[in-house]
């Protein structure tokens, strides 16, 4: 008789193994082709008749209200454009590729290339402090580490109230997303259809 000894990470590995496939069997990973269709066409008719009101609307501060109406329409773009480049609409790869360049790239400005690196670093080594370019050092500090290196000056003032002036700082992530995507597209770094 032999006696099998189950390891934690095996019996792990193996819980997850029948997890993914009940949400599999459950149909939960299905595409859902209907909907992110119409989710594409509702936000493009979004983004024209935004446009057009704006135009209709003529030289007015109403327009404020609508440059804020677009702002949310130009986020869906970026939401649908990351769904995309995570594979999730379409079986080919192509499809969801280009997909994504188009929304998230002419609708939104943002460089699918640049998404595209950043991400997979994120996933090679998430959470590590060198190598995670998503904590790594820049306005906001992640780390202890980071942190520790930030005590005096007007990098020690912003670190202490970094928790207050977090949602403050996300009004202009946009900007930061962009000037990423310039970087990527000007910058030394060759990568698959530059421009788009």
């Amino acid at each position: 008789m032999t006696v099998q000894i189950e390891l934690p990470r095996q019996r792990a590995m193996n819980l997850y193994t029948d997890l993914a496939r009940t949400v599999r069997e459950s149909g939960l990973l299905r595409r859902r082709y209907a909907y992110y269709w119409r989710r594409i066409a509702l936000t493009v008719s979004a983004f024209v008749a935004v446009w057009a009101a704006i135009i209709a609307l003529g030289n007015s501060w109403f327009q404020l209200v609508l440059a804020a109406l677009l702002g949310v329409v130009v986020t869906q773009f970026g939401f649908l454009g990351h769904e995309a480049a995570h594979r999730q609409m379409f079986e080919s790869a192509a499809w969801n590729e280009w997909t994504s360049r188009i929304l998230a790239g002419v609708f939104a400005g943002l460089s699918y290339g640049w998404w595209k690196d950043k991400h997979n670093r994120h996933h090679v080594a998430p959470n590590q402090e060198d190598r995670d370019p998503d904590i790594g050092p820049g306005t906001i500090a992640f780390t202890r580490d980071i942190a520790a290196r930030r005590t005096t000056g007007l990098a020690g003032w912003f670190m202490r109230r970094q928790g207050w002036l977090f949602f403050p700082l996300l009004t202009l992530e946009g900007i930061n997303l962009h000037i990423a995507s310039l970087r990527t597209l000007f910058g030394p770094d060759a990568v698959a259809h530059r421009r788009m």
